[in-house]
């Protein structure tokens, strides 16, 4: 994308819907609540009086009521992160519309980017071009334009893809997401080429005290095998061909089958990790089918 197009991209997002009042001036202040309790500014509930209670917050008033000591409880502050990670792996530099399905990914990453920043949270970025880049948390539109940059970047040709090797990690489930702290929300973005039922329990560990969405891009040409006669294609890894008769009635059906019990796979493993799916095509717009999310 040129800088035209991000500066585009960032008119589509809406303003943030979260209150623009802080409610708390100190370092990890924000507009999300936090898991834990503590002297922020925002009312919770009151409570009778517990040895270790700070005495300031005693409520005389409903102490008098009560006829015992009452307390009053706060909600703590603070500033939510949106982690963004881009695969940009072999499988992704792959498409027969509009554009290749690591552009619609840039594409989905800006967005997110814009609208997570819109809304004040500190966006921090994950990308794999084989190798892992982490750029880190930020509420300043510079430091995120780093990462942006990082993702529009020309594409690598990468060895085979560590999404795509039998029985390795997909690299979203690997660290530094796992080190995202509690609250944290996870924006994936990728074809998801590798992923499995044997991946749910790092799934759930990886959903545990976060809120993760997964965006899945692909491209027509995937689903359905056209009938373009003979097909040579190559490997993941750039070293193996293999001639197809895409005439083959029944090849087509067999891949159909194949790729839509696929599809299903993955939305049972995503549904089953309380994980938020969503399939995108390379020849859509992603704003609309994503502006529920932004």
């Amino acid at each position: 994308m040129s800088t035209a197009e991000l500066q585009a991209m960032q008119q589509l997002v809406r303003p943030g819907r979260r209150p623009h009042r802080r409610l708390s001036s100190g370092l990890a202040a924000g507009d999300q609540r936090s898991a834990r309790r503590g002297a922020g500014l925002e009312f919770s509930e009151l409570r009778p009086y517990q040895i270790g209670d700070d005495w300031r917050t005693i409520d005389w008033r409903a102490t008098a009521r009560n006829t015992r000591p009452m307390t009053k409880i706060y909600e703590e502050q603070r500033t939510r992160i949106t982690a963004i990670v881009v695969d940009r792996g072999t499988t992704m530099h792959f498409g027969t519309r509009s554009m290749i399905k690591a552009a619609l990914g840039a594409r989905i990453a800006a967005l997110f980017t814009f609208s997570s920043l819109a809304q004040r949270d500190a966006v921090c970025g994950m990308i794999y071009d084989p190798r892992i880049s982490y750029f880190a948390p930020s509420q300043r539109l510079a430091p995120t334009l780093r990462f942006l940059h990082a993702v529009c970047a020309p594409l690598k040709t990468a060895a085979v893809p560590v999404s795509q090797r039998t029985g390795d990690t997909p690299y979203f489930l690997e660290q530094p997401v796992h080190a995202l702290p509690a609250g944290a929300r996870i924006v994936l973005v990728s074809d998801f080429a590798g992923l499995n039922e044997e991946h749910l329990e790092q799934l759930l560990r990886l959903r545990i005290g976060r809120e993760v969405i997964a965006v899945q891009v692909t491209d027509p040409a995937e689903e359905q095998l056209a009938d373009v006669g003979l097909l040579r294609i190559r490997g993941p890894n750039g070293q193996h061909h293999v001639v197809i008769d895409t005439s083959d009635g029944e090849l087509r059906e067999q891949y159909a089958r194949a790729m839509t019990e696929h599809q299903e796979r993955l939305a049972f493993v995503f549904h089953s990790a309380a994980i938020r799916h969503v399939l995108i095509h390379t020849n859509e717009d992603p704003a609309p089918v994503l502006q529920p999310l932004l």
